[in-house]
């Protein structure tokens, strides 16, 4: 969503307001959709299972082309330090999702949905993207 200066002037949002507003609302509808119509889909038929799992996919979608047009904005060095920290971040979310599974298999957690590993990649990606603008800046 525009801020009130770029209402006033009449410009367009920033790449990288548009990805930030875009994201954060998909990511909660995501999250929404995954805990509300997950338990709706084991209790129903597979045609619906499908059908929910299209919806939950949805958001998913709309964040990789918003990431995509984010990141053709970019200049060179911001677009490396954007793919560079979305590496690190969903890389560090995919140990942490293995490690939970680890330790779900000897029952020391409990059972969460495997899809959240796509929340706290962004998250984590959000994080290691801020830690090198600080140490460049």
């Amino acid at each position: 969503m525009p801020s009130q200066s770029e209402k006033r002037s009449g410009k367009k949002p920033s790449a990288q307001t548009r990805y930030i507003v875009l994201s954060l609302l998909a990511m909660a509808i995501f999250t929404l959709a995954i805990l509300v119509l997950t338990p709706l889909a084991s209790q129903n038929e597979t045609l619906t299972a499908i059908g929910f799992t299209i919806v939950s996919t949805l958001p998913l979608i709309l964040v990789a082309y918003e990431f995509q047009r984010y990141v053709r904005a970019l200049d060179e060095l911001q677009s490396q330090i954007e793919m560079q920290s979305a590496a690190i971040g969903f890389g560090l979310a995919l140990l942490i999702a293995a490690i939970w599974g680890l330790a779900e298999g000897y029952n020391l957690v409990p059972r969460i949905s495997i899809a959240m590993t796509l929340p706290l990649g962004v998250v984590l990606h959000g994080a290691v993207r801020q830690i090198r603008l600080w140490r460049l800046g």
